[in-house]
């Protein structure tokens, strides 16, 4: 499971929760998204799928670092 944020070093593990439904999964850091996308984070979508996205566009999420190792 994958993740794309404007500033975490890519190999951070993540937790994302879903703010709805508590719903959370591990994922790992794997890319960049422009700090102007306006959004803090992009899900690959079996992440996405893993939390209860469904067909959303965007979603209220709480990230947590679980491990930053380089």
């Amino acid at each position: 499971l994958s993740i794309a944020h404007p500033s975490l070093p890519v190999g951070t593990q993540v937790r994302v929760t879903n703010r709805q439904n508590d719903q959370a999964v591990i994922a790992a850091v794997v890319g960049r998204i422009p700090a102007s996308a306006g959004h803090i984070a992009d899900l690959s979508r079996e992440a996405a799928s893993s939390i209860g996205m469904g067909d959303s566009d965007s979603l209220h999420i709480i990230l947590e670092i679980v491990d930053n190792r380089q």
